[in-house]
């Protein structure tokens, strides 16, 4: 009921606890609140969207203190497809604040059409810091990661672990995106990207779906699997992450788990890309990836029509472009694409009607 009323405060009286530390003083049960029967967790802090003048406006409400954990747990969270919030967890919404010490343990499954980030600690942090903390949630949704959904700008996310079971359609075992941060946190949570969610794509990587900023000294122990049907566009995994979002370091990472990806598991797709990587799934520009290695198995599979079926052991895919009636693989001009001192141990398997990355590090390797 504490907890309840702490939403309470920062919702309805708009309490940020800016400046304040919030401190559990003892293991926290909120299955009498929220169940089947009670109905979802109402998350703390919120972020959301009305449309006015035909124009979306963000309606914020965000916790912006520290909360901490003092190493306790929170069991009993239950958050369904009632929950109408689009960032979802323990925690929906934190601009600027902390959250420490912390363990979760739940279950959260989320409605595709609603939840846009989704995390067992929070499902938006931005500017601030998730440290020290754990997820033993078991997470299902559209857009998932099993510490925060979206660890977002200036936020640090450290020395977290997850080890609850992620799937979704873009999901990773720390966040689904980070575009901050993310520095000795490990994954030892199947990841289980697929279309039951939402019928598109599916992205699965063992620490983020995207990167498009920092991820060092961070490893995957545990399986990442994605499996499309016959209207996805693309199917990737990676065992630190799935594809870079055009800005994207790692540095001292290492997967020792099974990478697969399989375009064509429930049928034939067109056009569509199945790449799986060692470290890194799919690989554009302003992209650098030095001292990381990979111990796991690689496999991709598309059984027809695949327009690019491709296993790495550090990378799966290089962003290419095709120049008359022969593909050119050429990096961006203006754009740096970099791996270094790396190393893979671990097999690949391929199974397609065509294959572009083979080898221990890529088929090609610029040094």
């Amino acid at each position: 009921k504490n907890m309840k009323n702490f939403n309470v405060r920062v919702e309805e009286q708009e309490i940020d606890f800016k400046g304040v530390e919030v401190e559990q003083v003892a293991n926290i049960d909120l299955s009498s609140i929220c169940n089947e029967t009670e109905g979802s967790w109402d998350p703390i802090g919120l972020y959301d969207l009305e449309t006015v003048d035909g124009k979306d406006k963000a309606i914020e409400k965000p916790f912006k203190g520290t909360y901490e954990g003092n190493n306790y747990e929170v069991t009993g969270l239950y958050i369904d497809e009632t929950c109408d919030e689009i960032r979802m967890g323990l925690f929906g919404y934190v601009n600027t604040g902390k959250i420490n010490n912390l363990t979760v343990k739940g279950e959260i499954t989320t409605a595709a059409d609603t939840a846009i980030a989704v995390g067992g600690i929070a499902g938006y942090v931005y500017n601030g810091e998730i440290n020290n903390c754990e997820n033993y949630a078991d997470i299902t949704g559209y857009r998932v990661g099993g510490i925060v959904g979206l660890n977002g700008n200036l936020t640090e996310t450290n020395n977290c672990i997850n080890y609850g079971k992620i799937s979704g359609n873009y999901i990773g075992g720390i966040s689904y995106g980070n575009v901050g941060t993310i520095s000795s946190c490990v994954n030892n949570g199947v990841i289980n990207a697929n279309s039951n969610v939402q019928d598109e794509s599916v992205y699965g990587g063992g620490i983020t779906y995207y990167n498009n900023g920092l991820i060092e000294e961070t490893y995957n122990n545990n399986i990442v699997i994605a499996i499309g049907t016959s209207t996805n566009n693309g199917v990737v995994t990676g065992g630190i992450y799935s594809i870079d979002n055009y800005k994207s370091i790692v540095k001292k990472c290492y997967n020792t788990a099974a990478i697969y990806a399989d375009c064509g598991h429930n049928g034939s797709s067109t056009g569509a890309m199945c790449a799986a990587g060692g470290i890194g799934g799919y690989m554009r520009t302003n992209t650098y990836i030095e001292n990381c290695y990979n111990t796991g198995d690689i496999t991709a599979t598309k059984l027809q029509g695949a327009n690019t079926n491709s296993a790495g052991g550090i990378v799966g895919f290089i962003q290419y472009k095709e120049e008359g009636e022969e593909t050119t693989l050429v990096f961006n001009a203006n754009a740096t694409q970099l791996v270094k001192d790396c190393y893979n141990a671990g097999k690949k398997y391929w199974y397609g009607n065509k294959l572009w990355c083979n080898g221990y590090i890529l088929f090609w390797l610029l040094r």
